[in-house]
């Protein structure tokens, strides 16, 4: 965790003073020569580092509840947090784990 937060507090600091015009450059994927894609770079920080993010943060939520774990807030609270007097059923332990993830 301590070096994911270094790494995250640096790549913060380099969003802020980044310029529209450094953002609007192009990046490549490249293996040795081969070029695979090109690409603005605020492009790629949306597809392949933002939407990714998002992706396994999809992931874990879904991890946690078929864990029976409550989701914690992540951009303001989650269901799992709600004061409610609905009861989420648990999942009984001969069940398969994908039942009832209609639309995960």
């Amino acid at each position: 965790m301590e070096k994911f937060d270094k790494s995250v507090a640096k790549a913060r600091a380099a969003l802020a003073t980044a310029e529209d015009a450094q953002l609007m450059q192009p990046w490549s994927l490249k293996s040795g020569e081969k070029v695979f894609f090109t690409m603005p770079k605020v492009a790629v920080l949306r597809t392949f580092v933002f939407n990714h993010s998002v992706h396994h943060r999809g992931q874990l939520s879904v991890y946690l509840r078929l864990n029976d774990i409550p989701v914690p807030a992540m951009y303001g609270p989650s269901a799992d947090e709600q004061t409610s007097s609905v009861v989420r059923p648990r999942r009984a332990s001969n069940q398969a784990p994908w039942r009832g993830l209609s639309g995960c």
